[in-house]
């Protein structure tokens, strides 16, 4: 988990810092040479959209089932206990 955090943090620096060069490179008005750096910046900036919203739909469904396995746990145990003291 520590380590897909690290890579979005660092496409989202590499993404800034891209656009910022992008910007800079070029005064208002001048067509650019080279749209790569933009192209870049932007595909970074998707990547890094995309992975934080799988991270965020992945820890969703790990709540759910965590959340569903302990009522599952907790309804098992109060149901053993019924047994045992009836």
């Amino acid at each position: 988990m520590r380590h897909r955090v690290r890579n979005i943090t660092a496409l989202l620096i590499a993404a800034l810092f891209g656009a910022a060069f992008a910007a800079d490179e070029n005064p208002a008005g001048a067509k650019p040479e080279s749209n790569r750096i933009e192209r870049a910046a932007k595909k970074a900036a998707k990547g890094a959209d995309k992975a934080a919203k799988r991270t965020g739909e992945w820890a969703n469904r790990t709540g759910n089932r965590v959340g569903k396995a302990v009522e599952r746990t907790v309804d098992k145990t109060g149901n053993w206990i019924k047994k045992k003291t009836e």
